[in-house]
């Protein structure tokens, strides 16, 4: 190396040396540099994938359990409402006059007896509207699955039917009267008076 004025003149070598740190120091950014700075934001990116992912899971799991418990609750509504609907009913047939089902009766209007069938036909109205017109997405298989064939069954009995039409023939039913009278013949598969 010699010094020529305030120039300091240097080797080939000496001078490669001092331009590759020169450059490196130019080019490596401070504190850890750019293969740094890319790692942290690719640890950021995958730490918002796996939170992500976390969490459309958590919401998944939520979502199947609370499906779970409306199913569950909605079973429970029907079988209380069957349950209330049997226990009426059975209540009901206790009190039905014996000759309920002796096909050459008919009962008086405004008898005991009469208040009794007339009851029966009051409860057989609840359990065909409330789980076909009041609430028939929920409880529509409550009616088929049971008291459907329960009601049909009792048309067969004359004494039933009769006051059956009687009611339909006052109005009993109010604004679903023409509609139910209409179940009633259609599980009868006759007119409600076809016999008396």
């Amino acid at each position: 190396m010699f010094v020529s004025g305030n120039l300091i003149a240097r080797s080939p070598v000496a001078r490669i040396a001092d331009e590759s740190i020169a450059s490196h120091a130019t080019s490596t950014p401070p504190l850890g540099g750019e293969d740094s700075v890319m790692s942290l934001e690719h640890s950021i990116n995958l730490g918002a994938i796996i939170l992500s992912a976390a969490s459309l899971v958590v919401a998944v799991f939520a979502l199947r359990r609370a499906s779970y418990a409306e199913k569950r609750a909605l079973a429970e509504a029907k079988t209380n409402a069957f349950l209330t609907f049997r226990q009426r009913f059975q209540m009901i047939k206790r009190d039905l006059p014996p000759k309920w089902n002796d096909e050459a009766w008919l009962p008086e209007p405004d008898t005991d007896e009469w208040r009794r069938i007339e009851l029966y036909w009051q409860n057989a109205f609840d359990e065909w509207f409330v789980p076909m017109r009041l609430n028939k997405e929920h409880l529509q298989d409550v009616w088929e699955l049971f008291f459907e064939s329960t009601v049909a069954s009792a048309l067969y009995n004359r004494p039933l039917r009769y006051v059956a039409w009687h009611l339909y023939t006052q109005g009993e039913f109010g604004k679903y009267q023409a509609e139910f009278a209409e179940v009633l013949e259609k599980l009868w598969r006759h007119p409600l008076n076809s016999d008396f």
